[in-house]
């Protein structure tokens, strides 16, 4: 599986650097305290999938919270994983398969 970049119209743009300007503190302050996690993993050769599950595992563990992420490694490789009841997430992969659920 291999992810594309894609291209935002200059509208798109001006959006997402609105959007981006107010999202990215807050995130940034909100995972503060997370450990790297997935990030870690990928880097030592974990697949994307089984890393995913790993940094969910931990965050319930070490802060008893649920959340979820959609991880990518270098190679286009995706994991999801979720403890809450449900996480939409989707994905779509060149030549027009597409993978998602909620």
């Amino acid at each position: 599986m291999r992810i594309t970049r894609l291209t935002l119209s200059t509208e798109g743009t001006r959006l997402f650097r609105r959007v981006w300007a107010a999202v990215e503190p807050i995130n940034r302050d909100a995972c503060a305290d997370l450990p790297d996690g997935a990030l870690d993993l990928m880097r030592g050769g974990v697949p994307a999938p089984e890393a995913a599950r790993a940094a969910v595992a931990t965050l319930g563990a070490r802060f008893g919270g649920t959340g979820g992420l959609v991880v990518v490694d270098r190679r286009g490789h995706v994991g999801f994983a979720w403890s809450t009841r449900t996480m939409s997430h989707a994905v779509a992969y060149v030549g027009g398969d597409v993978e998602g659920g909620s």
